[in-house]
């Protein structure tokens, strides 16, 4: 099924009206662009948990501190 068939996006076009392809394809170009940079960044987070978690854990014995970190998720 095409995102197109949908009742729900066939109203919304009625309602909304004639499309602009120009200006759909400018917003497509902003969208990839954003949703590449969030995945990057969050690739970038998850692989700083990963680190602080291991120096935490190689750190344990050492004071209380490491069992205190916050982790981004």
């Amino acid at each position: 099924m095409k995102f197109e068939d949908l009742k729900l996006v066939q109203k919304w076009r009625e309602y909304a009206g004639p499309k602009d392809e120009r200006l759909e394809a400018e917003s497509a170009k902003i969208y990839k662009i954003g949703f590449v940079l969030l995945s990057f960044g969050m690739l970038m987070i998850f692989f700083y948990q990963f680190i602080a978690r291991q120096v935490a854990w190689v750190h344990s014995d050492a004071s209380e501190m490491p069992h205190g970190f916050a982790t981004p998720f």
